[in-house]
């Protein structure tokens, strides 16, 4: 009996080199140098320190070292590491953040069915003894 298995393939883009156009593939991609377009992929999509890519992703997930303009969207997680920058709309089910890292911009994180679940069983919070639909209608008219 024999066992396949999957080769995934990477795609080095080396410091000091800058790529105008898209790219699209289905392996990793390790992006050193300055990317201006998108970039697909079926999997990983690497930014190291001192990176840049100006343009959309989207990938399984994405990990941001260096400065990344444009929209991701990341099926399984998207992490800015230290000193990276992230400055779009991300779309992921998974975002982490660390410390020295920044993000400018929105974030959607769609809730996967285990978070449906325990979000279908919390309650509307009330405030100062009122429901959730009479302190939003109040708040903001000047009535008290």
């Amino acid at each position: 009996m024999s066992v396949m298995t999957e080769q995934i393939t990477k795609t080095i883009i080396a410091s000091g080199i800058t790529i105008v156009g898209n790219i699209t593939g289905e392996g990793d991609v390790e992006i050193n140098g300055h990317v201006i377009g998108d970039v697909t992929t079926a999997n990983n999509i690497t930014l190291a320190d001192g990176s840049q890519v100006e343009g959309k992703a989207q990938c399984k997930k994405i990990s941001v070292s260096g400065y990344m303009a444009g929209d991701v969207d990341a099926k399984e997680a998207v992490e800015v590491g230290k000193g990276g920058v992230l400055v779009g709309k991300i779309k992921t089910p998974r975002l982490h953040l660390s410390e020295d890292g920044a993000i400018q911009g929105e974030v959607e994180m769609p809730i996967a069915d285990d978070r449906k679940r325990v979000k279908s069983q919390l309650k509307p919070m009330s405030v100062a003894g009122r429901s959730g639909s009479e302190a939003s209608t109040s708040a903001g008219n000047g009535s008290h």
